[in-house]
C-alpha cells in the first residue's frame, strides 16, 4: 500500500473530527494540497474555521488592522481579508495602538522627526506620518544639508557621510544634488 492510501483514513478521520485542512496537514506533516486531494477522492469537503469570523469582525470593529488581527489569531492576512469581505466590512488602515498616538504627538511636539519617532516607538515611519496627518500636525524634517556639505568637502563618500550621520545613502545623494554638488568617489 502506498503512502497516500495509508494517509487517507487518517485524513478522513481528522476531517470528521472537525479539523481544517491546515490543521490536518500540520498534524500529519504533509502539504495542505495532499489533504485537499485526499478529501476530494473520498468525496468530502474541507472544514473551514467558521468560528473565526465573529472574532475577526470583533477585532476589526475594535480598530485592529488585518495584519494585527492575523497576528493575534495566528492566521494569515488573506484569511482575515476574506472573512471581512464575506461580512461586508472594510479593512482598517494604519491602525495604531492608542497609546502610541499620544506618544507620537508628544515626540513630535518635542521636535523629533518621523524617522526618530518611528525608531523610538518601534513602529513604521509611514504609521507616524499618517497618524500625524490624522491629527493635523506637521512633521519635522532634519536639515542635514550643512553637515552633508561639510563632510562632502572633507572628502567623504556618500556612504561614509550616511554612516556618520546615521541617515540613508539616498538622503545624502538627494541633498548633494539639491545643493548642486558632486559626490566623492574612491
Amino acid at each position: 500500500m502506498n503512502r497516500k492510501k495509508k494517509l487517507m483514513p487518517k485524513i478522513v478521520e481528522l476531517n470528521q473530527q472537525g479539523q481544517t485542512n491546515a490543521e490536518i496537514a500540520k498534524t500529519l506533516g504533509i502539504f495542505r494540497s495532499t489533504v485537499y486531494n485526499n478529501l476530494n477522492m473520498a468525496g468530502l469537503k474541507m472544514n473551514r474555521k467558521k468560528k473565526l469570523m465573529p472574532k475577526i469582525v470583533e477585532l476589526n470593529q475594535q480598530g485592529q488592522t488585518n495584519a494585527e488581527i492575523a497576528k493575534t489569531l495566528g492566521i494569515v492576512r488573506s484569511t482575515v481579508y476574506n472573512n471581512l469581505n464575506r461580512a461586508g466590512l472594510e479593512r482598517n488602515k494604519y491602525s495604531v495602538n492608542p497609546k502610541y498616538l499620544s506618544d507620537i504627538v508628544e515626540l513630535n511636539q518635542q521636535g523629533q522627526t518621523n524617522t526618530e519617532i518611528a525608531k523610538t516607538l518601534g513602529i513604521a515611519w509611514s504609521t507616524v506620518h499618517y497618524k500625524l496627518d490624522e491629527v493635523g500636525l506637521e512633521r519635522h524634517i532634519n536639515n542635514y544639508l550643512p553637515d552633508i556639505v561639510e563632510l562632502n568637502q572633507q572628502g567623504q563618500t556618500n556612504a561614509e557621510i550616511a554612516k556618520t550621520l546615521g541617515i540613508a545613502w539616498s538622503t545624502v545623494y538627494n541633498n548633494l544634488n539639491r545643493a548642486g554638488l558632486e559626490r566623492n568617489r574612491r
